[in-house]
């Protein structure tokens, strides 16, 4: 634009993404920036008057709502004013759209907050089921002859009963072959 903030140049670009490829050259040429309505609706407008006063001017994301080609769209804006010796002749904005960009950012976070609740409930559950685990671990005395195990009071109980106190281990009582033949030897006579 020039001093005056009257548009001189559009570039194709700008037509493509902020005028959505509705709008033509001839319907920029001439305006000035100020009468831009997508400008003030993204609440930029005073920064393009700053950058004809000297201030230049650069934010990125910003959200305009209504775009002159229909629609919005998220876009890094830049302003620069161009100068001929200390004297300031006009101004070039550079915008660059990150619609895209803004929706992945949005997608990403939305995904960042499932999986950190995910995290979160997994984390609860094995807390829990933790919390129920009896673990046995060190010495552990036990007689050689009748197996009772000595607890850390000094008191020796049947391995049944000790275990069942100490872990969630349920025990079911069976006789093992060796045991069965002492046991009961009228039941293996004939297979010997």
């Amino acid at each position: 634009m020039d001093k005056d903030g009257l548009i001189t140049d559009v570039n194709p670009f700008h037509l493509n993404h902020m005028g959505g490829g509705r709008t033509r050259k001839e319907d920029y040429l001439g305006c000035s920036v100020s009468s831009r309505t997508s400008l003030a609706a993204a609440g930029i407008a005073g920064h393009f008057e700053d950058v004809l006063r000297g201030i230049p001017f650069q934010k990125g994301g910003v959200r305009f709502p209504s775009v002159s080609g229909g629609g919005d769209g998220y876009f890094n804006v830049k302003g620069v004013p161009l100068k001929r010796g200390k004297e300031i002749i006009g101004a070039i904005f550079i915008s660059e759209d990150v619609s895209e960009l803004k929706k992945a950012q949005a997608e990403l976070t939305l995904h960042k907050e499932r999986l950190e609740e995910l995290v979160k409930a997994r984390t609860a559950e094995l807390v829990a089921a933790l919390g129920k685990v009896k673990t046995l671990s060190g010495f552990l005395p036990i007689c050689a002859s009748c197996k009772k195990i000595r607890d850390d009071t000094g008191y020796w109980n049947q391995l049944e009963a000790y275990l069942n106190d100490h872990s969630e281990l349920v025990l079911s009582h069976g006789v093992c072959p060796e045991c069965a033949r002492q046991l009961y030897p009228e039941f293996y006579a004939d297979a010997e």
